[in-house]
Formats: C-alpha cells, sequence, structure tokens
C-alpha cells in the first residue's frame, strides 16, 4: 500500500521475504512459508494484474526479447520452424498461465518466486539448493526450540483463521546465540527507512518516488536453459537418432542435471553483488577502490559455496556456467546509464579467462555459441549489439583466438546478406549474418585497419569480402566525367588550397557549376558535390582498406606485409570531418539555400515570382528540408563504413543548426523521394534518430526548461509514431507464420528505444529544473503536450483503418509497447 500505483516498494519487500525463505526453511515449516508469505505475495504483489515486469518480451521497455521471433533464414528453414509452430503454441499457452520461460519468467524476481515455490513442493527431502552459505553465519547458531514441528502437529496448532500464529507458545520457534548483527544505513537512503517503515512521513508522490526497480530486479536470460528443460531434453534424447548426437561437454551437462533452478538463481544473484561491489571507485579519501580482476577472484571464490564439502578446495564441476551465463545475460541487458556498465562487465569476463584459462574460455565458446544459434532471431537489436560489442572487445584482448570452425560455420549467413547492408529484403536480412559482420567491424573500426584479419579469421574466408563497405554513391543523377572533374576540382579547394568558406561558398552558386554539372532535373546537385568533397578523406580511407583487402589476398600473409600495406591515419578521421563540417558550414548553407529555390522554381514551373520570393514562400521550409534530407543521404553514402562516424557527423550537424531535427527523423525512416513502396530505411535508424533529443547539459539550448523542450520534440514524437505505422501499413513483405520481418522488428524496437530515450531525458531535464516535480505531475505534462503513453499508442491506432491482418497486428503490437512506456 506505501507504494502506491507503482508497486516499487511492494516489489522490494517481496525481494527481500523470497530471497530469505530459503535460508529459514530448516527452522519453520513449509505450510507456514505457504499460508502467510507466498499466497500474499502472489495476491497483492506479485499477480499478473499489479506487478507489470519491464522485461516482458515485445512489450517491455526493457525487454530482451521479441514478442515473435524474426524470420531468419532460408525458405527452408522458416518451412522448418512453421512445422514445429504448434508445439511452440503450446509453450506460449503456458507462459501466459504465468508458468513458461519467456512470459512468467523474465526476469529475476519471477524467476526468485518460481524457485522458492518448487523449493517449498520438493517433497524428495534432500533439499533443492546446495548453497553453503546457508550453512554458515548467522544461519548455523539458529536454535530449533523445539524441534521442527510434524504436519500433525501443525494442524493442531492452526487458528481458527487457518493459519499458523509462529508466536505461539507451541509453534517452532527460533533463537541464537550470536550478538545481534548492526547494519550502518545510509541516512540519506530513504527508500530503505521506508522498507523498515521508519520515515513514516516519506511521500512516495515526491521528487524522490523517481525509483524503479533497476539494480533490484534484471532481466533474466538462460543461455544454458532452465533444470526442467534440462530433464526434459535428456528424455528426448533418449530418443533421438545416435548418428544425431554429438560428444557431450560433461561440464556444461553436470551444471545442467546438478544445479537446481534456486541453485542457479542463488549463485546469480552473488554474481551480481560482487560485481557492483568490486566497480571500480574513488572513496571519500581519494583511494580508488575495486577493479575487475578483484570482482572475478571474488566470483570465482563464490563457487566454492556450491558442492558437497563445505570449504571445498575447488568449485564443482560445472560452475563456470553458471558464472558466464550470469554475466552474459548481464551484457546483453547493459546500457549506458545502468549499474553495470557494458566495458566493465566485459573486463571481468577476460580476467575470468586469464584467472581459470583452462575452464572459462570452454565456457565461452558454448555461451556465444548458443546465444548465437538459439537466442539471436528472438534478442531485441540493441541486445545483439550489447553482444556484438562484447564479442569484439573479447577477441581483441586475447589475441583473436576463437575456433575457426565457427567462422567457417558463420560465413554462410554473412554470405547471404543482401549488399550496402540496406534495411529492405527480409528473405536477404538475417540476424545471425548482422550479428557477425557488426562484430568484425567493430574490430575494424577499433584497429583503424585489417591488420586483425590474419590472427581472427581463417585463411581465404568469405568474411574478408563483407568487411569494406560499398557505399552507396552514384553518378546516375549527373554525367560521370562531369561529377569526377566538378569533385575533385572542389576537394582541391577544400583540402589542398585551404580556401576560406566564403570563397568556397561563392564557387558552389557561380555559373562554372551549373555549365560542369548541367542541373536539370536533378535534386540538390551543388548541396551533395560540397557535402561529398569535404568527405573525401572518409572515401580516401575506405579505399586505402579496399587496396589493403586485395594486396593480402594477392600476396599472401605475414606482419612485415601488413604493416607495409595496411592504411593507419595520421589522425581521427572523425576529428578531421567533424572540424571540415564546422569550417565550411557557411558554405553548405549557401549551396543549400541555392539549391531550395532552385527546386522551388522548377517545382512552380519556372515562375520568375517564386524565385524574387526566396526565402518568403509559404512552402520554402518544405523545399530547404528536401535539401538538408538530400544532404544526409549523402553523407550515409559516404560514409556507411562506420556507423559511428556517421553518428558523429551527423551530430554535429545538428549542433550547428546545418540541418535540423525533423530532416533527420525523415531521412532515417526513409521519408524522402524514391519509392515510397521501398523506403530505405536507416540500419539502427534510432540511435541516429536519438541524436535529435537534446540531452540535459545546462548549455542544451532550453532555457525555459521543460516546458521548451516538450514545445521542441512533441512534434517528432508524434511525426515518428505515423511514420512507422505508416511504414508498417505499406509494408509488401510477407513473414512465415508467428513470425516478424527484419523490418517490422527494427521499426518496433527502434520506436521503443526511440521514445524511452525522449522520456528519460524529459524526466532529467525536469528534475534538475524543478527538483520536487513529482510524477504525476510531469505525467500530466506529457499528457499536455499530447505525448505521454495512451496519447502515442491511441495516435497509433487511429493512423491504421486498413483491413491487412499483418498490418493490423503489428500495429496493434506498436500499440501495446507505446502504452507500456512509462515514466
Amino acid at each position: 500500500e506505501a507504494g502506491g500505483s507503482s508497486n516499487v516498494i511492494g516489489c522490494m519487500l517481496a525481494q527481500l521475504v523470497l530471497t530469505t525463505i530459503p535460508y529459514a526453511l530448516d527452522y519453520l515449516p513449509e505450510h507456514f512459508f505457504v499460508d502467510h508469505l507466498l499466497h500474499p505475495l502472489e495476491a497483492n504483489v506479485l499477480s499478473m494484474d499489479l506487478y507489470k515486469s519491464t522485461f516482458t518480451p515485445g512489450k517491455g521497455p526493457t525487454a530482451l526479447l521479441l514478442s515473435q521471433e524474426q524470420q531468419d533464414g532460408d525458405d527452408a528453414e522458416d518451412k522448418d520452424d512453421d512445422e514445429d509452430s504448434e508445439d511452440d503454441d503450446d509453450d506460449d499457452d503456458n507462459d501466459e498461465d504465468g508458468e513458461g520461460n519467456a512470459g512468467g519468467r523474465c526476469d529475476t524476481l519471477q524467476d526468485l518466486l518460481h524457485s522458492v515455490k518448487a523449493m517449498l513442493q520438493d517433497k524428495t527431502g534432500q533439499g533443492s539448493t546446495k548453497f553453503f552459505l546457508l550453512q554458515t553465519l548467522p544461519w548455523d547458531e539458529l536454535l530449533l526450540l523445539p524441534k521442527k514441528a510434524s504436519e500433525e502437529e501443525i494442524t493442531n496448532t492452526e487458528e481458527t483463521d487457518g493459519g499458523i500464529d509462529p508466536m505461539a507458545t507451541d509453534a517452532p520457534t527460533t533463537t541464537t546465540s550470536q550478538e545481534p548483527i548492526q547494519l550502518e544505513l545510509d541516512q540519506d537512503c530513504v527508500w530503505v527507512q521506508s522498507l523498515l517503515l521508519e520515515n513514516s512521513d516519506f511521500d512516495t508522490s515526491s521528487s524522490k518516488s523517481y525509483c524503479t526497480l533497476s539494480g533490484v530486479v534484471y532481466g533474466r536470460l538462460p543461455v544454458f536453459g532452465t533444470h526442467e528443460e534440462d530433464d526434459d531434453d535428456d528424455d528426448d534424447d533418449e530418443e533421438g537418432d545416435e548418428e544425431e548426437k554429438s560428444a557431450p561437454n560433461e561440464r556444461l551437462v553436470a551444471y545442467q542435471k546438478n544445479f537446481t533452478d534456486l541453485d542457479r538463481h542463488l549463485l546469480a544473484d552473488a554474481v551480481r553483488s560482487c560485481l557492483l561491489h568490486h566497480k571500480s571507485h574513488v572513496s571519500d579519501t581519494g583511494l580508488e577502490r575495486g577493479s575487475a580482476k578483484d570482482a572475478a577472484n571474488t566470483i570465482w571464490a563464490v563457487g566454492k559455496l556450491f558442492g558437497t564439502a563445505p570449504n571445498q578446495a575447488s568449485p564443482p564441476v560445472g560452475v563456470e556456467y553458471g558464472i558466464v551465463e550470469t554475466i552474459l545475460g548481464l551484457i546483453v541487458q547493459a546500457t549506458t546509464t545502468g549499474a553495470l556498465r557494458h566495458i566493465y562487465l566485459s573486463r571481468v569476463l577476460l580476467e575470468l579467462s586469464r584467472l581459470e584459462p583452462s575452464l572459462l574460455p570452454q565456457a565461452l565458446v558454448a555461451g556465444l555459441s548458443t546465444l548465437v544459434q538459439d537466442y539471436l532471431p528472438s534478442l531485441v537489436p540493441s541486445a545483439r549489439d550489447n553482444i556484438g560489442k562484447w564479442f569484439a572487445f573479447h577477441l581483441a584482448n586475447t589475441d583473436y583466438q576463437w575456433p575457426s570452425a565457427y567462422w567457417n560455420h558463420w560465413a554462410s549467413y554473412v554470405d547471404r546478406l543482401q549488399p550496402h547492408g540496406g534495411s529492405q529484403g527480409a528473405k536477404q536480412r538475417n540476424s545471425r549474418g548482422e550479428f557477425v559482420l557488426f562484430a568484425l567491424r567493430t574490430m575494424m573500426s577499433t584497429n583503424a585497419g585489417i591488420n586483425f584479419i590474419y590472427d581472427c579469421l581463417p585463411k581465404e574466408s568469405s568474411l574478408c569480402n563483407h568487411l569494406v563497405v560499398s557505399t552507396g554513391n552514384s553518378s546516375d543523377d549527373v554525367d560521370d566525367n562531369a561529377l569526377s572533374t566538378t569533385t575533385k576540382e572542389v576537394e582541391q579547394r577544400i583540402w589542398d588550397l585551404n580556401e576560406d568558406t566564403d570563397t568556397v561558398g561563392e564557387y558552389m552558386v557561380s555559373e562554372d557549376i551549373a555549365t560542369n554539372l548541367g542541373e536539370e532535373d536533378q535534386e540538390a546537385p551543388r548541396t551533395k558535390l560540397l557535402i561529398r568533397a569535404i568527405l573525401a578523406p572518409a572515401e580516401k580511407h575506405r579505399q586505402e582498406l579496399i587496396q589493403s583487402l586485395k594486396a593480402m589476398k594477392s600476396e599472401g600473409e605475414g606482419d612485415d606485409f601488413m604493416m607495409d600495406v595496411s592504411y593507419q591515419p595520421s589522425k581521427d578521421l572523425i576529428t578531421i570531418l567533424t572540424d571540415a563540417l564546422v569550417q565550411y558550414k557557411p558554405a553548405l548553407m549557401v549551396a543549400l539555400e541555392f539549391d531550395a529555390r532552385t527546386l522551388e522554381k522548377r517545382s512552380n514551373g519556372n515562375n520568375e515570382g517564386a524565385d524574387e520570393a526566396g526565402g518568403s514562400s509559404p512552402n520554402h521550409d518544405n523545399y530547404n528540408l528536401s535539401c538538408e534530407v538530400y544532404l544526409l543521404q549523402t553523407l550515409q553514402d559516404t560514409l556507411l563504413q562506420s556507423n559511428i562516424v556517421l553518428s558523429s557527423c551527423v551530430s554535429c550537424l545538428l549542433k550547428n543548426q546545418v540541418v535540423g531535427s525533423p530532416a533527420v527523423l525523415h531521412w532515417v525512416l526513409g521519408d524522402f523521394g524514391g519509392d515510397p513502396a521501398s523506403p530505405i530505411i536507416l540500419e539502427r535508424w534510432w540511435d541516429v534518430a536519438a541524436l535529435t533529443i537534446p540531452g540535459a547539459s545546462a548549455n542544451s539550448g532550453f532555457s525555459d526548461g521543460l516546458q521548451s523542450m516538450l514545445d521542441t520534440i512533441s512534434p517528432c514524437l508524434r511525426y515518428v509514431v505515423t511514420r512507422v505505422c505508416s511504414l508498417i501499413a505499406s509494408s509488401t513483405l510477407t513473414t512465415s507464420k508467428g513470425k516478424l520481418s527484419p523490418v517490422e522488428v527494427d521499426l518496433l524496437e527502434g520506436t521503443k528505444e526511440f521514445i524511452s530515450t525522449a522520456y528519460t531525458r524529459l524526466t532529467v531535464i525536469a528534475r534538475r529544473d524543478n527538483p520536487i516535480l513529482s510524477l504525476e505531475e510531469m505525467r500530466i505534462k506529457l499528457m499536455d503536450a499530447g505525448v505521454d503513453n495512451t496519447k502515442l499508442s491511441a495516435l497509433c491506432k487511429d493512423s491504421y483503418s486498413g483491413d491487412q491482418p499483418k498490418a493490423t497486428e503489428v500495429i496493434g503490437m506498436l500499440a501495446g509497447i507505446l502504452d507500456s512506456i512509462v515514466l
């Protein structure tokens, strides 16, 4: 009741109670826990109506899994998947009842509830955990007075209401010979005081109620399955064909068979505690505390708390798989603002590999292999990228040691990808191939070249053919010779002669340009030419990579050779390009304005009056928007090799007001020119779209605070929702039964990421400007602006009135996602 509608306090209490039950099981009867704790918690706190997990597949703002698997593979594979869909539907029915793996146990709180219930229902008398912490201080000093009551005695001591009074003289009681443990609590931690009922004046509607279960409840990703599933798999294996069986991994099998679900939860909880405790930080005295190495050592020591004998010399067989499963699950859900950052978790896994080189690398290979083969099509895009970034980091720090058989197997997925990494074509895209390519290109950006190929990939691997992206630059709109000559001339003016921006701007609107380009029926030709010239170092870098790759194939391998042919830029490419964009901003503005007037004049039938009106024309802003979009499209064509460089340049253009937020959103969602039936959606469009949402810095440009920011971004939020719905409705892609196309996944998850980012930054600015602003007041402001979750969900539903079953289903999914995104 104290938690109000958010139910945060109730969930925190439930977490504490459920975590304590395994420790107290030997001192009180099972019937007491079920009647007095489990049933009330399920009814009043953790019921499906009250507890809405943010990790619910497909709907939750922090979900790790999609609501439906992404179509991923050729027609034959999809056909095989369809044959098994009926069996999957049965499993989904169980999920809806709260007992399935996907829907009912998608986070650690739900998993803890399930594990405790399973423990209490265990009738073997052998217990359901091998966690030795249950037998140490302070629990080993508890004395049972009298001895544990039998079921018959329990019946006799029941009260009239059917319950058991643990304070009754004839009920089981406990005491201890140890001194009470004193816990020092931070006086500023009002939530702990509220949990302990020491702060009755605590107002949950105040600014301090901006509290979530983040850091208390985590997403659950059972990489190596659950204990129940493993038992079922054993039965299935006995019926399978012998020729399909491979040599079992004995340590993995031991983990799957010997570690119960409660064991796994307790192990994961201990690992997370170690990670949080040993994070690097600076103490009040200025000393640096904690490190990834300290965390690794402590985590490995925790493994010794499981087994057949206390204080055993080594952890039980297979415990490393539980450790890897936990940390990989945390990496998948890592964010830039979370308590456990991606780079920290990656370093801990690296230190664990160094600490136990004979065990951890094998577990990591098994874990990643399982994720790629079984999970990738079901994971949200951000989770896939997190795995890819970890994989690139780990290989770069372990001399690229990875079994070549995996590279050979993964190459087939990459070979099926369509050129240029475009977003269209569901049958050509697949999550596994995109994951491998993302990891390889991440390593390329880290190494500023392709030196790693010899150490990383098998000889003559086809993966080498996909490392360098073919740009989208084409000369279809102008004559090849004219484009080449004019572009080189502008490049020389900028990079060789270092002409000032005014001189370049004057040249861009001169008659010489018009004569060379022959700009009849062209779209923003001056803007496109100038931006290509400014980005010339990026194209040079790409060409150097291509030449290095060709030389490697023709000449053979060798470290000395590689040092001769690989391209190592003398200066950071991002710095070079952003400096040039800032320097030649006035020239870009001149070219944009000239192209906008030309486009407007052509649209008005070469009416001289329109030309004279210039920027005063009512529709002139629309033509400016179009030219800005063409600029961004040219930027994309030139910088496809690196998403990091592309994002940095877009951010620079936004910051310097060369382009506006509407142009960026139109560009990333393919709302410009071309074939409306086949729009070109930018890969990972939500990351670039988020650049249009200002941050919370004091110089963000919003002197009026929250209201000013709301007035600015509200149209952007509404545009994204309506545009995405339009794209879904017009999509002609067909998918297998119960699956989403890659484009649909990008649209659904991208919209969720974009709206969530906007809400987060709005909240930060609101608290900065008004520290006492309550959550309810914040929601009212969003509602007044027409961009709260219910308004956006309704906008989504109202934007489509067609009768296509697939479009109706996917738009309904989007409406449900938007409705679940709350402050």
